[in-house]
């Protein structure tokens, strides 16, 4: 087993940027377990297999010193179509949300904190997917832990609302 990867893609690095999907996925199972739209689950399980795919590639490339690029693509085009579905689905259903209890539960003490925080990191890992080199590893590295930052404040937002 290599665990030295392609090009500076090691097995720690695949398996650290499994965090981030894991945190996600359990955050959008919660939601779901609320929110239970079939366009928003549909968009949901997308944007888990897009970051599954993603995982799957960076694992080959440590394990297998393969590059697979249509996993590492594929990211590109299913996350963006899955958060487009799952942001349809609450378009359609805010005629029966209770937007205004949504709102008042979001922006409550603590969670509203880490749903700053939250946003703060995603707009981070925009500029960083957007200014720097995604066939790096150095920056896969620091996007991993901005991403897993992210999804562990969501995570935690989420849990506080519904506890």
């Amino acid at each position: 087993m290599n665990n030295n990867g392609k090009d500076g893609f090691t097995l720690g690095l695949a398996v650290f940027d499994a965090l981030p999907v894991l945190l996600f996925s359990a955050s959008i199972l919660i939601i779901t377990m609320r929110f239970r739209p079939l366009l928003f689950v549909i968009g949901a399980v997308i944007c888990a297999a897009a970051g599954t795919g993603k995982v799957l590639w960076k694992l080959i490339m440590a394990l297998k010193g393969r590059d697979v690029m249509i996993l590492a693509k594929q990211f590109r085009f299913l996350m963006p179509a899955g958060f487009l579905l799952i942001a349809l689905s609450v378009i359609f259903a805010a005629g029966s949300l209770d937007i205004k209890a949504l709102v008042r539960e979001i922006a409550s003490f603590p969670q509203m904190i880490f749903f700053c925080l939250f946003f703060l990191t995603v707009i981070y890992m925009t500029w960083l997917g957007k200014h720097m080199d995604q066939n790096d590893a150095s920056v896969n590295w620091k996007e991993q832990t901005v991403n897993t930052a992210a999804q562990l404040f969501l995570f935690i937002g989420i849990l506080l609302c519904i506890f």
